[in-house]
């Protein structure tokens, strides 16, 4: 039809910080659950036609901070409902509109190893008391521990006007890249002069006392960054590193906002490169779930490109 099509390329990204909630609890002769993982922190980034800004929200906000943050996105989601639109192309035609039904916009949200653990956070709060909230579960591929794609759908009724559906598709970039850390996704995908993701200790403290450890002032001592976890101790470059960048923040607190949203701003750049370059082979990314299926794609495309 001589159109131009245009890949997916505006979207949000999102990131939890946790704490431990300590439980030692016996389920069974051979199994003790040593503690589980309570919500600190919340930041995105938005990507969109008109720049990048970002949200970011933590338990000082409430115990509701989660929702208000949902509340944010969705709101943030509603401003940028046009941006992957396609020039010249009717919204009933794009949006796939059926008799009768709202025009729905699609925006992705996207996590990093978020299939395991953010999206288990955030099911608590999807089926939580949220009719004041307005928005509900549409539907989800993948298991109970790994899922694939969350749709959750919120009505805006305008004045003088139709209503709408905005929809947020919760997908992993993890999915499209590949195993590794959040720094491996970093380096291998991005920019030259990409930011690298900081250091901090999550062992340091619990739902018991971070309320007196994060609001002070000095910086965490190298000692509180040895993880039990994993057995492992942090560099002395990258304590110092961490050492010279914390001492520009007031408190504690501040450094993990500057933490958890420098999560979400890298993770820009390799999610472009994956679009811009899955794209030179008239793939778009963002609308496949996987790596794989991206990769299935791009063959079945090069079998047909001389036809």
């Amino acid at each position: 039809h001589n159109l131009k099509y245009e890949p997916i390329r505006y979207y949000i990204t999102f990131d939890f910080e946790t704490m431990e909630h300590k439980v030692e609890q016996s389920i069974s002769e051979k199994t003790v659950i040593n503690s589980f993982l309570k919500p600190l922190s919340v930041a995105s980034c938005v990507k969109s036609k008109k720049g990048i800004n970002t949200i970011y929200y933590d338990i000082r906000n409430g115990d509701d901070f989660i929702h208000q943050w949902l509340d944010d996105v969705f709101y943030e989601a509603c401003k940028m409902k046009d941006d992957n639109l396609i020039p010249d192309v009717p919204l009933e035609v794009q949006l796939n509109k059926k008799q009768n039904a709202n025009l729905t916009y699609t925006i992705p949200v996207i996590g990093f190893n978020s299939a395991r653990f953010d999206m288990n956070i955030l099911f608590n709060e999807f089926y939580s008391d949220n009719s004041e909230n307005g928005f509900k579960v549409k539907s989800f591929i993948g298991s109970a521990t790994s899922f694939k794609q969350v749709l959750v759908s919120k009505t805006y009724k305008q004045k003088g006007g139709p209503s709408f559906d905005i929809v947020l598709k919760f997908i992993d970039a993890k999915a499209l890249s590949g195993p590794g850390t959040l720094r491996d996704f970093i380096k291998s995908f991005g920019s030259e002069g990409c930011t690298d993701k900081g250091v901090f200790p999550y062992e340091a403290f619990d739902d018991t006392n971070f309320m007196e450890v994060l609001s002070k002032k000095e910086p965490f001592e190298q000692k509180d960054f040895h993880s039990y976890l994993n057995q492992s101790e942090i560099s002395d470059q990258d304590y110092a590193a961490y050492v010279e960048d914390a001492r520009k923040y007031r408190t504690r607190w501040d450094y993990l906002r500057h933490y958890n949203i420098l999560d979400v701003v890298s993770m820009i750049s390799p999610l472009g490169n994956i679009i811009t370059f899955t794209w030179e082979k008239n793939v778009d990314a963002l609308r496949n779930l996987s790596l794989s299926a991206n990769a299935s794609a791009i063959k079945y495309a090069l079998c047909y490109k001389d036809f």
